[in-house]
């Protein structure tokens, strides 16, 4: 019986990238606060996003677009606004507000917002959920990797936070490195005030 279960035992180690998104979007929802900055690499499109939240249902993201101009997303609770070309315009919910930043930010500024917020997931579902998550180095930790719809994304093994994303649009490849991620440290209230527009 032990010479049976032992080939199994070794064969399957680690886990699915379906059981690693879910401990992903765990991570992200037991958050109170969190903080982390997103660059992007190279000089092709160098957006970044600075991306605070706290619970329940407030997120800033703060950046600048690959064209070296400013941007914002601002949600409070089912409320959201995109500051843009200069100007605020407020936006139909927070769906509406995490997909107006997604190209201007390439993408750096709208991974995480929905898992923060519980919102859906576009384009972050797995491929194949029973598949078994790679283990990659980034940097010096040790990262799961995750092959979804639209990018594939590093995780921290221990943490289950993202490292890295790395996603390919209209020929244009877009590598975001995330970090440090600060957690449960106190957010200054002046961040999550509405724009007056």
């Amino acid at each position: 019986m032990v010479s049976i279960l032992w080939p199994l035992l070794v064969l399957a180690p680690g886990l699915t990238e379906g059981e690693v998104l879910g401990r992903v979007k765990a991570a992200y929802l037991a958050a109170g606060t969190l903080s982390v900055s997103v660059k992007l690499a190279g000089d092709s499109y160098p957006a970044t996003a600075d991306i605070q939240f706290q619970r329940p249902g407030k997120l800033r993201v703060k950046g600048r677009t690959g064209f070296e101009t400013p941007y914002e997303l601002l949600v409070l609770g089912d409320a959201s606004w995109v500051f843009n070309a200069g100007k605020w315009t407020k936006m139909q919910g927070a769906d509406l507000g995490i997909a107006s930043i997604a190209g201007i930010s390439g993408l750096a500024g709208s991974t995480l917002p929905p898992l923060l917020l519980n919102r859906p997931l576009y384009g972050m579902e797995v491929a194949d959920k029973m598949v078994r998550a790679k283990v990659e180095k980034v940097g010096s930790a040790e990262a799961f990797v995750l092959n979804t719809r639209t990018q594939t994304v590093w995780v921290d093994a221990k943490t289950f936070y993202i490292l890295r994303t790395k996603a390919t649009a209209g020929g244009v490849t877009f590598d975001s490195s995330y970090g440090p991620t600060v957690v449960g440290k106190a957010i200054p209230a002046d961040v999550f005030v509405a724009p007056k527009i």
